[in-house]
């Protein structure tokens, strides 16, 4: 628990330095740990040095794409995409939720060009490190990896305390 905290401080004390270089974070464990709440903190370090910053859950990034799929959409899907990939800093939480595989092209394409562009996310999820890779793929776990950190969130949760 210490460890998490402790990370996450030096992410926000560094926040500049840390969006400049890309440098990512993977928040991944048990339901309840807290994984949302210290990247809440990141999100306002970032906002408070005048960067721009984003929380969003996969599903609703999926539900944001599919609506451009209607006639009418005042919307374009590349629009959308922009939005969320030119953010300076990206939480992007539920990583790992079944949202349907044929959208699992939008999330690696959402992470691979904010990789491209050294642009950081957060990651958020409640899976463990290796299930986590087999829902990211080893290309995305690679490239959060470059730069960014692991940090394993294995103690119960605060909410059945």
């Amino acid at each position: 628990m210490a460890y998490a905290k402790e990370v996450a401080t030096r992410y926000c004390e560094t926040i500049q330095d840390r969006i400049q270089s890309g440098d990512s974070l993977i928040f991944c464990g048990q339901l309840g740990t807290g994984k949302s709440h210290l990247a809440s903190c990141i999100i306002r370090a970032a906002i408070e040095a005048g960067r721009s910053a984003a929380y969003l859950t996969v599903t609703d990034l999926v539900i944001e794409v599919r609506s451009t799929y209607c006639s009418g959409s005042k919307v374009s899907l590349k629009n959308i995409l922009e939005a969320w990939i030119g953010v300076d800093l990206l939480v992007l939480d539920e990583v790992g939720q079944a949202v349907g595989s044929e959208d699992g092209w939008l999330l690696f394409h959402v992470l691979d060009t904010r990789y491209r562009r050294q642009r950081p996310t957060v990651i958020i999820s409640n899976l463990d490190p290796e299930r986590l890779e087999r829902c990211l793929g080893p290309r995305c776990m690679d490239r959060l990896r470059e730069g960014g950190m692991v940090v394993p969130f294995t103690w119960s949760s605060w909410r059945c305390r």
